[in-house]
């Protein structure tokens, strides 16, 4: 199967915008020795060091063309500069938190890559056909704090994947899980919005709050998500010729020893800045001085 998705339209159009980037591209498949949760069948990784793509593909699914497409069409939004959720390399999150951001950055993806799949005429189906029935399943259970954010974006990435079978049980879910639906609901037209890369920007950052409220109620105390997740600045030939300082302002704090470039936008961060190697007012000068382009290349934002 690697052989034929090596000479498949997509797969050389995304090696060719690879390579354009400097980045290597390594096509492979890999055994899971634990059980296998069927959403979870490969996954597309980015070494922004050694300028290389993987993707891997679990042997139990290696078969499906959809599989391999998938994760291509991950890489091909990476290469189109869709926007990253990059976390502060300096604290490291909860592992629940790092899973949910992942989720975030991953669902919003899924918004342009089924669709795309199915112009394609490629699907995974039967991989599909499994989620949907646990996604089902699991309108008996009882979700609590975070959980009805888990449940809501399972929702939506079983939405994304086959709309008229959630819709088929839409009364029987909102009968049992109606914070829970409505949440899903409210999510799904942030996610629908998506058609390139500055509306997924702002999906992605809406749905980072919508997570930071439901961390809030679970743990009643404030994740400072918006610092230490940064979402880089989506810009246009206008906006990169415009003044820094329309668009940035830093904060900084002690606790942290560094800087963060906030968006004037969103009020969400656009880089960190090493408090170490750079002065606040260095950077509060840089603002008053650059334009958004000479900014965005002095600091790599």
């Amino acid at each position: 199967m690697i052989d034929y998705i090596k000479s498949s339209d997509l797969y050389l159009e995304v090696l060719d915008k690879a390579e354009q980037k400097g980045y290597s591209l390594n096509l492979f498949s890999y055994s899971e020795s634990s059980k296998k949760k069927l959403d979870k069948y490969g996954f597309q990784k980015v070494n922004f060091k050694e300028r290389k793509i993987e993707i891997g593909i679990d042997k139990l699914v290696e078969h499906d063309k959809g599989a391999y497409f998938h994760e291509l069409l991950h890489a091909k939004l990476f290469l189109e500069d869709y926007p990253q959720i990059l976390r502060y390399p300096k604290i490291d999150l909860d592992g629940t938190i790092d899973y949910y951001l992942s989720e975030i950055g991953n669902i919003s993806q899924h918004a342009l890559i089924y669709p795309i799949m199915s112009e394609l005429e490629c699907n995974h189906s039967e991989l599909d056909d499994r989620y949907l029935k646990q996604v089902l399943e699991n309108t008996n259970l009882t979700y609590k704090g975070l959980g009805k954010f888990f449940r809501a974006l399972e929702l939506l990435e079983g939405s994304l994947r086959n709309k008229n079978k959630i819709e088929e049980f839409k009364d029987e879910i909102l009968k049992k899980q109606p914070e829970e639906y409505k949440l899903f609901e409210k999510i799904e037209k942030i996610i629908l919005a998506i058609n390139d890369p500055l509306t997924m920007r702002n999906a992605i950052i809406k749905l980072i709050d919508v997570l930071e409220q439901y961390l809030k109620l679970s743990s009643e105390k404030d994740f400072f998500l918006k610092y230490l997740t940064r979402v880089p600045l989506i810009s246009n030939n206008i906006i990169l010729e415009d003044k820094a300082d329309n668009f940035f302002y830093i904060e900084y704090f002690n606790e942290f020893a560094d800087i963060f470039i906030m968006s004037k936008i969103d009020n969400h961060c656009c880089g960190f800045i090493d408090g170490s190697r750079t002065s606040k007012s260095d950077i509060q000068k840089m603002l008053n001085n650059y334009t958004v382009k000479q900014l965005k290349e002095r600091l790599n934002i």
